[in-house]
């Protein structure tokens, strides 16, 4: 019981420093009035690419490396612009689009990167440091609740 408790801690925690959402919230839409009013972060150009792969499954997967990108960028909202099936040598999906910001959406990158690398690069950040007093506080007191039960 108490290892839930932790666990449950340490999910909150993340949470709250590394923002709120995830890639997977980001909304999906292929209608350009669906953006009119939002602000415009970014070009997103994505692929996927598999030698037997359905194009139901490849167009899923390509759409998922969007989002990606999108959220990276510090956006949460894509728009699909091109959605094309190749069958080259290899069955191919490629997505182009591009990623807005929905400040009405409850879903923000709080550490966005201009490029497609990993939101965490910057996790030395003031808000980090709270959240690792926080951790530390949990551990220890965690560590005395299991010294007490022995």
């Amino acid at each position: 019981m108490k290892n839930l408790l932790l666990i449950l801690c340490l999910f909150f925690l993340q949470s709250i420093a590394f923002g709120q959402g995830t890639y997977k919230d980001v909304v999906v839409t292929r209608d350009v009035n669906d953006v009119k009013k939002l602000k415009k972060i970014g070009d997103i150009n994505e692929s996927a690419t598999a030698p037997f792969g359905g194009q139901a499954k490849l167009r899923e997967k390509a759409i998922d490396k969007a989002k990606k990108s999108t959220f990276e960028k510090g956006g949460n909202t894509l728009l699909i612009e091109v959605d094309n099936f190749a069958m080259t040598p290899l069955n191919n999906v490629n997505i182009s689009g591009k990623a807005y910001y929905d400040k009405s959406l409850n879903v923000k990158n709080t550490n966005p990167t201009a490029s497609n690398t990993s939101s965490t690069d910057n996790a030395d950040d003031e808000s980090c440091d709270d959240v690792r007093k926080e951790l530390k506080a949990y551990k220890a007191k965690y560590g005395e609740l299991k010294k007490s039960k022995n």
